[in-house]
């Protein structure tokens, strides 16, 4: 998924309107506000997936899908996994749709804003019941030769 004013550029295809990116990742007001977006971006794929394995075709422009598609999705069986800020996202996801059986956050921390005004997401604060894995790193500083662990 391409996130409107986060990623490099979107472009939308029924005008060919490219959005570029804007905001504060330090800002925390900003940085939920992305977040929530993409929660609910990825809410809004599962509905139309959910819609195209019934045998509908939500494409705007009403473009054929491949063949037997709708056939070929098993949601009974959903993991979601993302790096950064797209593995927060998984993990905040999980937390408020029961339809993501498991995630993985490949190097991603899971809070929002920077220094001081850093935050947990809800997947901190209330946990999940599902499988949910994290994936980070110990780095060397190569400055002091020390390690720091990044996740």
């Amino acid at each position: 998924m391409s996130h409107t004013h986060e990623s490099l550029a979107v472009e939308f295809p029924v005008d060919g309107r490219v959005e570029p990116p804007m905001g504060d990742e330090d800002d925390p007001t900003w940085s939920k506000t992305a977040l929530d977006a993409r929660v609910a971006d990825t809410r809004f794929v599962l509905d139309q997936l959910g819609s195209i394995a019934r045998g509908h075709n939500p494409d705007a422009e009403r473009d054929p899908l491949p063949r037997g598609l709708g056939r070929a999705l098993d949601l009974s069986r959903v993991g979601m996994f993302g790096h950064s800020y797209g593995g927060f996202t998984a993990g905040e996801t999980m937390v408020h749709d029961r339809r993501i059986d498991a995630g993985i956050n490949v190097d991603g921390a899971l809070s929002y804003g920077s220094g001081a005004e850093r935050r947990p997401g809800e997947v901190v604060t209330r946990g999940l019941d599902r499988p949910f894995v994290l994936v980070g790193a110990d780095f060397v500083d190569p400055a002091t030769g020390g390690s720091s662990t990044r996740t």
